[in-house]
């Protein structure tokens, strides 16, 4: 029993040694893979590359004049040539800096002072000035697209009308005693010339209230349209509502279009009115405010009874009826 114990013990020593050799050599071998790989980086990197780097691009100074109708590319790619270093440096720190293109500069001004509305630039022109907005060691050889295209429009303004567009839902007995109008009453609006005469006027953004019971004031936004501006892009809009309650009196009958020398008697010879008026206007209506009238033209045609028109009435009274409708008639000779 006692050989066998050692015998074992020995065996298991000489395996542990044998697997500690055997782990020092594989982490030596692993340190030898990493440094070789490490130096064929370092290598690979001092040699020159050709490669193709995406910039985004920001347009500035376009012409005043016009505006635009397309959108310019919003990305460049440069093919670009440098050491591996520069390469992987610029990737590290500005691989998103934006590319920045003066458009009236690098145009030498020609879009804004000239007529046409169309344009077209070869990239290729641009190659110095775009790079010097990139590192010294990047040496750009192409870019694409190789043509920048730009479509205007004529940039005018004309002042336009405001239009309220306002809905109401009035407490009982107040009603809207004048229209709607806004504050200021038009307004300026700028964009392209295609779009502008389309206008005729400047809607507000649309409003609803309920349960108004007294004159509305309020702050509201001038619509929406794309491309075109609105100055102000605000106005106040005032909706006049005052209390109204009902008010009656006779009316005196005329007959339309009779001849001289001739006399009508008309049974009733008034018709009583009935009216809704604001409590401002209840003491200044009076019955001459309103006109009622038969038409002659009815007698010659021997009706038994003449239809009452009411041809004038104050234009702030609502809720207008009267009675009779018809009157009889006796033609005195």
């Amino acid at each position: 029993m006692a050989p066998s114990a050692w015998t074992y013990r020995l065996q298991a020593l000489i395996r542990a040694l044998r697997m500690k050799k055997n782990n020092r050599q594989m982490g030596v071998f692993i340190v030898c893979v990493c440094m070789s790989t490490l130096f064929w980086f370092l290598n690979a990197l001092k040699k020159e590359y050709t490669v193709e780097l995406e910039f985004p691009v920001q347009y500035r100074d376009m012409p005043p004049n016009k505006v635009p109708l397309s959108v310019p590319p919003r990305q460049f790619s440069f093919q670009v040539r440098a050491g591996g270093f520069a390469l992987l440096r610029y990737k590290w720190s500005s691989s998103f800096s934006p590319v920045v293109f003066n458009v009236n500069e690098l145009t030498e001004r020609r879009m804004e002072l000239s007529d046409k509305m169309e344009f077209r630039f070869p990239t290729r022109t641009y190659i110095r000035k775009l790079s010097e907005q990139l590192s010294n060691e990047l040496q750009i050889s192409e870019i694409t697209p190789d043509t920048l295209e730009f479509s205007f429009d004529r940039l005018v303004s004309r002042r336009l009308r405001v239009l309220p567009v306002v809905t109401c839902e009035m407490s009982r007995q107040f009603f809207q005693d004048e229209p709607v109008y806004a504050d200021p009453d038009s307004v300026l609006v700028s964009g392209p010339a295609s779009l502008v005469d389309t206008l005729r006027c400047a809607p507000t953004v649309p409003q609803h209230f309920k349960n108004v019971d007294r004159t509305l004031r309020r702050t509201v936004a001038i619509g929406k349209y794309e491309g075109l501006t609105f100055s102000p892009d605000k106005v106040t809009i005032v909706a006049p509502v005052a209390e109204y309650t009902q008010k009656q009196f006779d009316v005196p009958i005329k007959v339309d279009k009779l001849p001289a020398g001739m006399k009508i008697t008309l049974f009733p010879d008034h018709i009583s009115v009935s009216f809704m008026i604001s409590l401002n206007r209840f003491a200044s209506v009076k019955p001459d405010d309103f006109t009622a009238t038969v038409p002659y033209s009815d007698i010659q045609k021997t009706k038994d009874a003449l239809d009452v028109n009411l041809t004038v009435q104050p234009a702030d009274a609502i809720s207008v009826s009267f009675t009779p409708k018809q009157v009889e008639y006796l033609i005195e000779r």
